[in-house]
């Protein structure tokens, strides 16, 4: 006849082992969750640091256009007045520029976007706009050659960079100097900036 003490110890020891393997279960789980909520947050972050990286390389490629634009935009009037100001860029009298209030100035709108949602591929785009410094009270006049290029792009996603820089414009006429060698000249043709017996004269010739 089996020893009931024996049949009791056993039943408790099988009620032990199937606590602890639920328990066992439920810890594996919690692990298994906080690791995956761990890798989801992580590449999640991953995500937006590479996003945030494309707004800020398409904020620069902005400043890069804007600046390409102003500088020619200087040099015609440079040609045409002899002025190197930046009150050309100070204005929305050109097509295609508008103004704003970006910066809450009490003397009207106060910033000029020179280029709006320009697009990168699909997934971004960035807008450019030029604003006078503080030298004077008149944000519409420039008087020391230099103005703030602030670009902002945006993701697709929301995700946005921002990059300002200051343009400095101090141009005047004059010829080149500081080159004394001529190419060529004299009768040892060594291109040296000492080769003696520069020319001075030309004459076309024909039929060589």
């Amino acid at each position: 006849m089996p020893d009931n003490k024996c049949l009791l110890s056993s039943k408790n020891e099988d009620g032990f082992v199937l606590l602890s393997s639920l328990v066992f279960l439920v810890i594996l789980t919690v692990i298994g969750v906080a690791a995956t909520n761990t890798s989801t947050i992580e590449t999640m972050i991953a995500g937006a640091e590479k996003n945030k990286q494309k707004a800020f390389y398409a904020a620069e490629a902005g400043i890069e256009h804007c600046t390409a634009i102003l500088m020619n935009r200087l040099a015609n009037n440079f040609k045409a007045t002899l002025s190197s100001n930046w009150n050309f860029a100070l204005s929305d009298a050109e097509a295609g520029v508008e103004s704003i209030d970006f910066i809450k100035k009490t003397i009207g709108k106060e910033s000029f976007v020179w280029i709006k949602d320009k697009p990168i591929g699909n997934a971004c785009t960035y807008t450019v706009m030029v604003r006078d410094n503080d030298d004077d009270s008149n944000p519409f006049d420039d008087s020391d050659n230099l103005i703030h290029v602030t670009s902002i792009a945006t993701m697709g996603d929301g995700t946005t960079a921002g990059i300002e820089v200051v343009l400095c414009s101090y141009l005047k006429s004059g010829s080149a100097t500081g080159y004394t060698g001529q190419a060529g000249a004299g009768s040892g043709k060594s291109y040296r900036s000492d080769d003696a017996e520069s020319i001075t004269t030309f004459t076309p010739q024909t039929g060589i």
